[in-house]
């Protein structure tokens, strides 16, 4: 059916209101976060690339846009380059962030924030060698089986974690509660809990990682969610009720045993009455599908769909303050959206690397979608993987983390480019494999190595960690 106007004409560029925070969202197009890598390396404020960034994303009609992840504690980084929440709350300490929230030029901005806990990596972790960093239960991350090459690689970037004490997990409900309050400060509209892709609030939820026997246990619904319900109620109780809250959430949907987990967490959640919305999402580090440089090839090519849907169905007969659900990855074309929303799937489209490939996703939509709601060409030029770069490692042992983040190296660069676009410069589109993972670390303009640092010695500690870093990733 090619007529848009015979099967809900336009219902992406429909208003829709947030359940708690009574914020109306002018159409239903989200910029959802993505690793940026932006960041001076061992983490700090937002910068002059953050503030373009955001201003050119500012410029289309997005209904609401997500920044990357925000850490709230700066010893638990991802792979380095992450915005930090500060540890005090000053005027100074703020600013930076207000001015990133001012970039967005009145849109409705969400803070998303995050704790990597056992995914925080080891050298540009933020912590010292040897401190290992915080997890439920003292589990290693591993990857796939894939043999000894893929096993060292872990071992290498991630360190065996500590099980949190009862006062560790004190101290991150009050780092996030801290974050929230950076974000209203800061004049954000709202923030999103990052309790997906393997970091620190979704290992709670797992009964791979969270071996614990207290009342933090994954032997109970509300026991697996207790760190998230505290965290969820002391930023109610703390901040006006106008504030957004929603949360980002993934499942493995490798079993039927999983999935109904999933649905049972999901279900409990939105009984709280305290959410705006749920965003779907999958993958961890094991696993990692969401840095995959495509979705796999499927009828509908929009990854994990089908669990959006089940909680759609679900959410459908709860009463109340019902979240709305927002499925994310995949939604590459206008036809992948459209029937996302008209089979009722989600509420809200969340795109990412089509942001990056088409900052103007919004306008190029609604043209696509008047002349033909069938258009299943991508919203922007994809990258070109048969190249020699991409060649070269696919003669490397295999190990999944490496091949997903070569995908997510490409986009890196390609977002710096965006942002350097804004400044008028045109800088082209990178090469993939090799190259393109050599462009996200080999930072040349980055923020810790300008014209000060460069005379220093920690300008040459840096560039020397940098190199060993990228040499141990390609090998």
């Amino acid at each position: 059916m090619d007529n848009p106007s015979q099967n809900h004409p336009d219902l992406a560029f429909e208003p829709i209101v947030l359940p708690h925070s009574g914020i109306r969202l002018p159409n239903r197009l989200v910029k959802v976060a993505m690793y940026e890598h932006l960041s001076s390396i061992f983490g700090g404020p937002p910068n002059n690339y953050h503030f373009a960034l955001y201003a050119n994303w500012a410029k289309y009609d997005w209904g609401m846009i997500i920044t990357g992840n925000v850490q709230v504690c700066h010893r638990h980084l991802t792979l380095g380059r992450d915005m930090v929440v500060p540890k005090s709350l000053t005027e100074s300490a703020v600013a930076p962030f207000r001015r990133l929230s001012e970039s967005m030029n009145g849109k409705v901005s969400i803070m998303q924030l995050s704790h990597a806990g056992r995914q925080s990596s080891n050298i540009i972790g933020g912590r010292l060698p040897l401190s290992p960093p915080l997890a439920p239960s003292a589990v290693a991350l591993t990857g796939r089986s894939e043999g000894f090459m893929s096993t060292a690689f872990h071992r290498l970037l991630f360190q065996t974690p500590r099980a949190m004490t009862l006062e560790d997990i004190d101290e991150v409900v009050d780092d996030f509660l801290r974050g929230a309050t950076l974000a209203w400060k800061a004049g954000f509209h709202g923030v999103e809990l990052h309790v997906a892709h393997g970091y620190l609030l979704s290992q709670f939820l797992s009964p791979h990682v969270n071996l614990r026997t207290d009342e933090y246990s994954c032997t109970s619904t509300a026991n697996a969610l207790r760190v998230l319900r505290r965290i969820v109620a002391g930023i109610r109780r703390s901040l006006p009720s106008a504030f957004i809250l929603g949360i980002k959430f993934s499942t493995e949907n490798t079993s039927s045993s999983e999935e109904s987990r999933a649905l049972d967490y999901i279900r409990s959640i939105a009984s709280w009455g305290l959410l705006d919305f749920i965003e779907i999402s999958g993958g961890d580090y094991s696993n990692p599908e969401f840095m995959a440089s495509m979705p796999p090839a499927s009828a509908r090519q929009a990854m994990f769909a089908r669990f959006s849907e089940k909680v759609s169905t679900l959410l459908a007969s709860s009463s109340g303050l019902v979240p709305l659900v927002m499925l994310t990855g995949g939604l590459r074309s206008p036809a992948l959206c459209h029937s996302a929303l008209a089979k009722g799937q989600t509420d809200l489209l969340g795109i990412g690397r089509g942001a990056i490939l088409c900052p103007d996703t919004p306008g190029v939509y609604r043209h696509r979608m008047v002349l033909r709601a069938s258009d299943t060409a991508p919203f922007g030029e994809e990258p070109d993987t048969s190249g020699f770069g991409n060649w070269i490692l696919k003669l490397l042992p295999r190990i999944s983390l490496v091949g997903a983040g070569t995908g997510m190296a490409w986009y890196v660069v390609m977002l710096r480019r965006l942002a350097h676009t804004r400044s008028g410069t045109n800088l082209g589109r990178p090469s993939y494999g090799v190259s393109a993972i050599a462009g996200m670390w080999l930072w040349i303009v980055a923020p810790e190595l300008n014209r000060e640092n460069l005379k220093s010695w920690a300008g040459w500690i840096v560039g020397f960690i940098l190199v060993v870093f990228v040499a141990a990733t390609m090998v």
